[in-house]
């Protein structure tokens, strides 16, 4: 699964940096994505996910002008989940793949809360081991918008990721601004999770 991520995030790496240079996301008037039924009695974790949203949003229309292949959905608030218990934390679906190949493949992204219910971070989990399936390749291009989205270091995940991917090991942790991004492989589930985690 390892080798099949890499060649997957190069591609997707070199595409996002060139249809990010067009500069074309549009700006989204909607001041306010999150409404009062998804979201929570924390406006500050709410007006935070409603920029995350509106953010990841603007860079999807960037990237889908470029190549279908890497055609990624946006987030719909009428789509999210409701706030789950998780074993100490608390999580919201954003996003998930509509169905499954014959493989199992999807991808999925998480907003996280801590215990007191104020967001403070994103999941992103992968499933898939077939080689150029469209949701694990989809999966890898939305890390990298995330990774954008949240104006983090994108030649530095590059080096992280491909760090993680040659070492064989299951799992990985570093720090980049105010965010602490870990990769975890479970191979048993043939599953990869990549979280990124407010630290401040």
């Amino acid at each position: 699964m390892k080798k099949v991520l890499a060649v997957l995030f190069l591609c997707s790496l070199i595409f996002l940096m060139i249809g990010c240079s067009q500069n074309n996301a549009k700006e989204n008037d909607n001041s306010k994505i999150v409404d009062s039924e998804n979201g929570l009695d924390n406006k500050a974790s709410d007006d935070q996910l409603n920029d995350f949203v509106k953010k990841y949003n603007e860079r999807i229309e960037t990237i889908n002008l470029s190549d279908e292949d890497y055609e990624l959905e946006m987030l719909n608030p009428h789509d999210f989940g409701k706030l789950i218990k998780e074993k100490n934390w608390y999580s919201k679906k954003l996003y998930e793949s509509d169905f499954y190949d014959e493989d199992g493949s999807s991808y999925s992204i998480l907003a996280k809360y801590n215990e007191n219910k104020t967001l403070n971070g994103y999941q992103l989990a992968i499933t898939g081991t077939k080689e150029n399936d469209q949701y694990l390749s989809r999966g890898i291009a939305s890390a990298v918008i995330i990774i954008n989205t949240l104006q983090l270091d994108g030649e530095k995940y590059n080096n992280k990721f491909n760090e993680f991917l040659d070492s064989g090991d299951s799992e990985l942790t570093y720090q980049d601004n105010d965010y602490e991004i870990s990769f975890f492989d479970t191979q048993e589930l043939g599953s990869l999770f990549i979280n990124f985690d407010a630290s401040r």
